[in-house]
């Protein structure tokens, strides 16, 4: 084959590449004109035009619907509306590790509890979780996200007001738990305790307790003893003491750590 050929063949490939790009975001521009012909497009085109149309935040309910389909991976909407009817279309992504909704900022989700716990069983493969600041998160969905969901390796539920230790005492059952956030909530010393008695002692690796205003000393020096493999750890806000930065010296000296964060009152 002549170079001439070979380029001729190279030029024509990326030509065909560009047309398709072009057509993903003219339909992405214009879904409301499309929605009955999105459902009998190939799951690859699919998810292109939900990946841009997400990208905009201007995905509607019925668009979400015409495009979800069983194979996707994953879905962040957080720059898109969020409902408990966007959630049960949400349902329908069986294959989903990781699904985004954290609301904009200074924003909160007016989602409820029953929305949150009707998703979990259809999402068993879930391992990435982020909602924070949703209104509808409390220590029943916890538990529920961690029956359904035993493969969940980072939940943030930070702004979650109505989290308290109930909800630690099931994460602590989760085996690959590497990142959580709770900051914002209700939880103690007595929930952080059940937490790093448990399987996620070894794996955690990022946890958020900014502004618990009921995390003390001893947490931060339970944390320390158990959690080796600690590198981020964040607790400003919270009423601790100069006994907190003695224990930190222990987890500084390890040369493991990323990010601390505290005040001392």
């Amino acid at each position: 084959m002549s170079f001439a050929s070979q380029q001729w063949k190279t030029k024509s490939w990326f030509t065909a590449e560009s047309l398709l790009t072009l057509s993903v975001h003219a339909v992405a521009s214009c879904l409301c004109l499309h929605l009955d012909s999105l459902q009998n497009l190939p799951k690859h085109l699919k998810s292109r035009i939900l990946s841009v149309t997400i990208k905009r935040g201007c995905l509607s309910n019925s668009a979400l619907k015409s495009l979800v389909h069983a194979d996707i991976l994953e879905l962040d909407l957080s720059e898109c509306p969020v409902c408990d009817e966007t959630l049960q279309i949400v349902s329908a992504a069986h294959s989903l590790r990781k699904l985004d909704i954290n609301p904009g900022r200074n924003q909160r989700r007016n989602i409820s509890a029953d929305a949150l716990k009707n998703l979990f069983p259809s999402v068993p493969h879930l391992s990435i979780l982020y909602m924070r600041r949703c209104d509808g998160v409390s220590d029943d969905v916890i538990s529920a996200l961690v029956e359904c969901c035993p493969l969940l390796r980072e939940l943030d539920v930070g702004g979650c007001v109505m989290i308290t230790d109930h909800s630690l005492r099931k994460l602590k059952d989760l085996e690959n738990l590497i990142s959580l956030n709770v900051s914002s909530s209700q939880v103690s010393d007595h929930g952080i305790l059940a937490l790093v008695e448990g399987n996620c002692a070894e794996t955690l690796t990022e946890l958020r307790l900014d502004s618990c205003q009921r995390i003390t000393d001893f947490a931060i020096e339970t944390i320390v003893l158990y959690c080796s493999n600690m590198k981020v750890l964040i607790f400003h806000g919270c009423p601790v003491t100069d006994a907190s930065r003695f224990a930190l010296e222990e987890l500084l000296s390890k040369s493991k750590v990323k990010q601390l964060t505290w005040t001392v009152y």
